[in-house]
């Protein structure tokens, strides 16, 4: 082989030497992108998993608190319906007060509203699909539909004292003393029925506000297990 031929082998290999450099050279580059990427995508997956388990924390705390103040209206409630069944006198200062006391428990609304900023800003962002397990894509969504339905409930509660009761207990009633001023307002039949408009709504609502809790305390846990896994993540 001559010297020119040597020379030329030699800077073919050379050069293939450095083509196959520079290939590896951005294969790693590529790979380090996406893995740098990936530990973003990572860091940010936790992040929302623990504020959304905050969020729940929050929803379940207000809900438990709701659901015993429901169980104290219910009660008060039952114990009304019953006098108004029995037949009592309406003229008697005894049913005047426990009618009082019935009004009252169902001018009580006790309403919830959830935490969703972290929720909303993760579907307006398109961060949403940063949660790798769908699992808890899929219970996050119904969890949600489930705090839409309870709102729809607790609008139609409020859109028939509105309507109806209040407008009525107000002409009737010193709402400041609640002193009884008119006690026909016991006859009108707006009262019985919406004692008992109150009575089933509000029980509704509780129930609803039962599986609530366990689906939130269910989708918190499956987060809180999630969001440990992804310390790990390498």
């Amino acid at each position: 082989m001559s010297i020119k031929d040597t020379r030329l082998s030699k800077g073919v290999t050379s050069f293939l030497f450095d083509f196959m450099l520079l290939v590896i050279g951005i294969y790693l580059a590529l790979w380090m992108e996406n893995k740098v990427q990936d530990w973003e995508n990572n860091d940010k997956q936790r992040d929302y998993l623990n504020r959304l388990s905050l969020d729940l924390q929050a929803d379940i705390d207000y809900l438990k608190n709701i659901k015993k103040r429901q169980e104290t209206k219910i009660t008060t409630i039952e114990k009304g319906i019953q006098l108004i069944v029995s037949g009592a006198d309406k003229t008697d200062p005894a049913f005047e007060e426990m009618a009082v006391n019935m009004a009252q428990s169902v001018n009580n609304y006790y309403f919830f509203e959830p935490q969703k900023f972290t929720f909303l800003s993760m579907r307006e962002s398109g961060d949403f699909k940063l949660i790798k397990d769908n699992e808890i894509k899929t219970k996050l969504l119904e969890l949600h539909r489930q705090y839409e339905f309870l709102d729809t409930l607790q609008k139609n509660y409020l859109q028939g004292l509105d309507t109806e009761f209040i407008p009525l207990w107000i002409r009737h009633v010193n709402m400041i003393t609640n002193e009884v001023l008119d006690d026909s307002v016991f006859t009108n039949p707006i009262f019985d029925n919406m004692i008992g408009f109150a009575y089933n709504e509000t029980s509704q609502r509780k129930t609803l506000i039962d599986d609530v809790i366990t689906q939130a305390e269910t989708l918190q846990k499956m987060m809180q297990v999630a969001s440990k896994k992804s310390e790990s993540f390498i």
